[in-house]
């Protein structure tokens, strides 16, 4: 059945993260009720729903400053149970009203990372899909050459993350595809970490100020990273003036979008900190911050890490742990942007 591009936000009930459960019940379950991955606090009243819409059913509430048990989560939504041994609850709440979110299991993936499986490039222009299955919404097009890093591959199908929601392709339209290994089994020259963001194509002389400040900065941090290596986003991006080639362009500042030289580039440092997170061992993040409570929208919720001003702490710094070099390489093409690690050859 064919959805409108009304309900894309909506239309989440795809394929799941591998740490997700299905689409939640709207009957209560009795027996134990399912142990938290991840926990948090609920900075409101919560709804339970059904499905991932605000316009859903609800099978329970959450009240304000309650601990969120956390079964898994997706773009804009957390999976969450409530309820008691006797009678338990499972279904959605979305990401942006629950904080302090701690993990719980030492064994899952640490909250917010969404992992590429794959790297490859787009052999011939094609379409994302809203769902895995050419008759639903296609939304937007990848051209020939655009680098992609695909969370899963099932039944012919990539999937990755456009912006709040899940996006499909065929794999037939995808060629120099390679696997994203483990750093401790990767060998020279191997992915190892990567992530694609996508970003809005609009022709206004504001908007592709911002595209060129994109790529730009795109292009300065495409360096190697010896090991022990200090990255400081600001110091090797910027300083983000005029007479570094950045434009004016629209940017997050305290809350508001401004114009401001470099605006766009906090999508690069933030693609890149999605990078970072698919290497919690190697990459140690000393320091990074949020945009605000509601995050960036061309991202999954609260994973995006603003850039801007060394001296008011917004930057992104990271070290390379790692024993080997790792270079960072960077594409940006017709909306997307591309960042990825590959464990480094011996120079």
């Amino acid at each position: 059945m064919k959805k409108t591009a009304a309900a894309l936000l909506a239309a989440a009930l795809t394929l799941t993260l591998a740490f997700a459960l299905p689409p939640a019940p709207a009957l209560a379950n009795t027996g134990p009720m399912p142990k938290a991955i991840y926990t948090g606090v609920a900075q409101t009243s919560l709804f339970i729903r059904t499905v991932q819409s605000t316009e859903a059913s609800s099978v329970g509430n959450i009240p304000k400053g309650s601990r969120v048990h956390i079964l898994g989560y997706e773009p804009d939504w957390l999976i969450v149970a409530a309820g008691t041994d006797k009678q338990w609850v499972t279904g959605y709440v979305l990401r942006r009203y629950v904080s302090e979110i701690r993990q719980i299991d030492e064994t899952a993936l640490p909250y917010g990372t969404t992992p590429a499986r794959f790297i490859g490039t787009i052999a011939r222009d094609t379409q994302l899909f809203i769902e895995p299955d050419r008759g639903s919404e296609a939304f937007f097009n990848l051209t020939t050459g655009t680098k992609v890093a695909i969370l899963e591959i099932e039944d012919g199908w990539a999937k990755v993350i456009y912006w709040r929601l899940f996006g499909y392709f065929r794999m037939e339209d995808v060629e120099d595809l390679l696997p994203v290994y483990s750093p401790e089994t990767a060998a020279p020259g191997d992915w190892i970490a990567g992530f694609v963001s996508f970003y809005n194509m609009s022709e206004e002389d504001i908007n592709q100020n911002r595209i060129s400040n994109i790529k730009l900065a795109s292009e300065n941090i495409a360096i190697t990273m010896e090991p022990g290596f200090v990255f400081s986003f600001d110091e090797i991006a910027g300083p983000y003036r005029g007479d570094r080639g950045y434009l004016e362009a629209l940017s997050f500042y305290e809350g508001d979008v401004v114009p401001s030289y470099g605006g766009g580039v906090c999508q690069v440092s933030s693609t890149l900190h999605n990078v970072l997170l698919a290497l919690p061992q190697g990459i140690d993040i000393t320091q990074r911050r949020a945009h605000g409570p509601s995050g960036v929208l061309y991202l999954p919720h609260g994973v995006d890490a603003a850039v801007g001003n060394i001296a008011n702490g917004i930057n992104l710094v990271f070290q390379n742990t790692f024993p080997f070099s790792i270079d960072i390489e960077t594409h940006v093409q017709d909306g997307a942007l591309f960042i990825a690690f590959r464990k480094a050859q011996a120079r």
